[in-house]
């Protein structure tokens, strides 16, 4: 049976604790529902404070749902011995059978955890705690003497980093066994080594001064004691300065970890230079009617070649054909249609094409298959963004942001990103959103970070190397791969993201390249392409942010691909 999945706008929220499968809009992925046992059910969800809209009203077991309209109502067909569900974030979930009456109403209560939320709220204050690089610690249980100094506290005239630390911290100053004095400083939880903090009034004192934009800095935290710097072994003997900074951005944090002072003296090829498939020319050299023809002649012996759809959609799009090109991607999501790999490269090509609506038709159609994954969510919910829907971006992000996976746990790879892109959207749309029950630390975003960089890619088992090189030339190479930071692959895998992110600001000028090459280790019958999405934000976060898309493949080790160039 053909699985027809045309989705009108739904928005789904994130359930608090057990992150199933939840609809939102009108019914979508709607099984028929044939025979004599037919049901519509009408109903109205409320609360103890009165309607409650959005709520997601499943058929258990089935791929059918729907949510309930402003007015907290909701319509839906269901069968004769068939259970409905009804979820929301924050209240216990309740489940319907009794369909005597074709007229329901729901009351939805609070779960426990929304409760203990609130009592935590109250009882204990943000300032409570300090967010180190292994995570989130009450101050007066982490078992270290410290201080601890938000972004809100620096000085705003501070050029550098030393700049901050300065006058502030007094640290011990005992000397070590070989007669150091040196403060360990330490970033997003890589040791930098001692240093002396130098009572120069101005300037650059510190070596991290010539890479990490004081901008980036969001928290610094003085250990104290030798209990605190045990953390660091002997190291941190003489204490320790912990900077943590904005959104752990990739392109500073690799810089920690190699020896950035290396020049590149590699070559690449530019995307645009990429040999094509050979059957490619066939199409361009054609007529739009006789390219299109042989498209058609040609797609049932290419059923299975999502590359064949997209290289066909791509000599479409280039001929201004926008409708043709468009067939050929939907053809592409029929053949593809329970294939979360292929459907989100078929998403990223929308994307790049500025059709939004059927991306986010399609990230539908993902979030679906996954079961409700984080990744799944969060690109929904930009998928929203994209497509002017802000509210229901809001909505998705909060859900998120309030989950305690998100909120509580530094090391979960996606926290960062989907902080930093709702508090994004809060900035660019407030005046659109409700915002009464969101904390103040995301109202209070500063526009900054000029260029922000994302790379995503398709296939949780892509291995390939990222490569950047800065305006002098120095360059540093993240290999992600199972040999090469096999920490952080175990990490996607178990959290199921496939996303890196980097910021730039006004004051990194010159060109930047990014640069990726596609491992196979070893090689792979059959192996997929790898499609990589990235985007270039430029004036992230403000009025005039503008975005360019790229979708490219990845499938040719021989090959060091220049993906974009920054010019700053």
């Amino acid at each position: 049976m053909k699985l027809n999945y045309k989705i009108l706008p739904i928005i789904l929220l994130f359930f608090l604790l057990t992150p199933e499968l939840s609809f939102s809009g009108e019914v979508v992925f709607q099984e028929p529902v044939n025979g004599n046992k037919e049901i519509i059910i009408k109903g109205y969800v409320k609360d103890d404070s009165g309607p409650l809209p959005l709520v997601s009203v499943l058929v258990q077991g089935k791929k059918r749902g729907t949510t309930t309209d402003d007015n907290g109502l909701f319509e839906i067909a269901v069968k004769q011995g068939e259970t409905l569900v009804f979820k929301y974030l924050g209240k216990e979930d309740v489940y319907f059978s009794d369909f005597s009456n074709r007229r329901i109403t729901v009351l939805m209560t609070d779960t426990d955890e929304s409760l203990n939320e609130v009592m935590v709220k109250v009882q204990k204050k943000e300032e409570d705690y300090i967010v180190g690089p292994y995570g989130r610690k009450h101050s007066k249980g982490s078992g270290f003497s410290s201080r601890s100094f938000r972004k809100d506290q620096f000085n705003r005239g501070a050029l550098y980093v030393s700049e901050l630390i300065k006058g502030r911290f007094q640290m011990m100053g005992a000397q070590t066994i070989n007669g150091e004095t040196g403060v360990l400083i330490v970033v997003d939880g890589v040791p930098q080594g001692q240093e002396n903090l130098s009572t120069q009034a101005t300037g650059p004192t510190l070596s991290i001064d010539y890479w990490l934009d004081v901008n980036l800095v969001e928290q610094i935290n003085v250990l104290r004691s030798i209990q605190a710097t045990a953390r660091y072994g002997t190291l941190g003997v003489n204490g320790a300065i912990e900077i943590i900074t904005v959104n752990n951005p990739f392109l500073y944090k690799k810089r920690l970890s190699q020896n950035y002072t290396e020049k590149f003296k590699g070559e690449t090829i530019a995307l645009e230079d990429i040999t094509k498939e050979s059957y490619v020319q066939d199409y361009e050299n054609l007529s739009l009617e006789a390219a299109f023809n042989l498209y058609n002649e040609r797609k049932t012996n290419n059923k299975a070649n999502l590359n064949y759809y997209v290289d066909i959609y791509d000599v479409l799009d280039d001929k201004n054909a926008d409708e043709l090109a468009r067939i050929v991607l939907k053809d592409a999501e029929e053949n593809f249609q329970d294939d979360i790999v292929s459907l989100k490269a078929i998403a990223y090509k929308y994307q790049e094409g500025n059709r939004t609506e059927d991306a986010l038709r399609v990230f539908n159609r993902i979030m679906f298959l996954s079961s409700g994954s984080f990744q799944a969510y969060r690109d929904l919910a930009q998928a929203y963004h994209f497509n002017g829907e802000h509210r229901k971006a809001f909505k998705i992000y909060d859900a998120m942001i309030r989950n305690e996976k998100v909120s509580e746990n530094e090391n979960f790879g996606l926290k960062k990103t989907i902080k930093n892109e709702y508090e994004n959207l809060i900035n660019k749309h407030r005046s659109l959103l409700d915002v009464k029950n969101t904390k103040e630390e995301y109202l209070e975003r500063e526009n900054l970070l000029d260029y922000r960089v994302t790379i995503e890619w398709n296939d949780l088992d892509a291995e390939f190397n990222l490569q950047v090189v800065d305006p002098k030339k120095h360059h540093f190479t993240w290999s992600h791969s199972k040999e090469g930071d096999p920490e952080r692959i175990r990490r996607e895998k178990e959290q199921g993201f496939a996303l890196e992110e980097s910021f730039l600001t006004k004051d990194d000028k010159g060109e930047w390249s990014f640069n990726m090459q596609y491992l196979i280790n070893p090689p792979v019958v059959n192996q997929k392409s790898v499609y990589v999405k990235l985007i270039v934000f430029e004036n992230y976060g403000k009025a005039n942010e503008k975005r360019t898309i790229k979708v490219f493949r990845l499938d040719d080790p021989e090959k060091n691909i220049n993906v974009v160039k920054l010019e700053i």
